[in-house]
């Protein structure tokens, strides 16, 4: 029997991540007070975009509060580093532009917006939803995504035997009720 193509278009990225090397970033300047919760804002404001950073701040609350829970803190993240070297749940037809931290104080990092940059509206991008799953064993985060191959997203029918839209046709909401 000859060899066939797998029959959807589909491809598989992983990325992992060793959580104690995240620990070891959040705590780099440990020692020095007034510095002390400046690696987690660094390292927020690179691997998450504002609304992930808006989400973090909400579920750990304070950098004061998150250094105190550490081991969940580096967990979370490692899981949010390994992922964010795969798509982010949706491939974008055009880049967006990327978020600056600004040097608020403390007590305003959890609200505070980069300058210049309003929030978004997701219906209104353009682009392909794909499922991402992330996982925990012992020292480290993996996360796998399966998006499909875009060149090949026209030959794609669905259900209905009909062709499935190209990509900006869809709402979110069609997208999840399995357009």
């Amino acid at each position: 029997m000859p060899l066939r193509a797998f029959p959807y278009p589909l491809r598989v990225g992983t990325d992992i991540c060793h959580i104690p090397r995240i620990r070891a970033i959040l705590t780099a300047r440990i020692g020095d007070t007034e510095k002390k919760t400046r690696p987690l804002a660094q390292f927020l404001s690179k691997v998450l975009t504002w609304p992930e950073r808006d989400y973090f701040w909400h579920r750990f609350d304070s950098p004061t509060k998150a250094y105190e829970d550490l081991d969940r803190v580096s967990r979370y993240l490692a899981g949010s580093a390994a992922a964010s070297a795969r798509p982010q749940g949706l491939i974008l037809l055009e880049r967006l532009a990327p978020y600056v931290q600004t040097g608020e104080p403390e007590e305003d990092w959890k609200d505070a917006r980069p300058a210049g940059q309003r929030p978004f509206d997701v219906s209104q991008l353009d682009g392909q939803l794909c499922e991402i799953s992330i996982s925990h064993d012992d020292q480290f985060a993996q996360a796998v995504a399966i998006v499909p191959r875009m060149e090949d997203i026209l030959d794609i029918e669905s259900r209905d035997g009909e062709p499935v839209p190209v990509s900006g046709e869809l709402s979110v909401e069609e997208v999840y009720n399995g357009y």
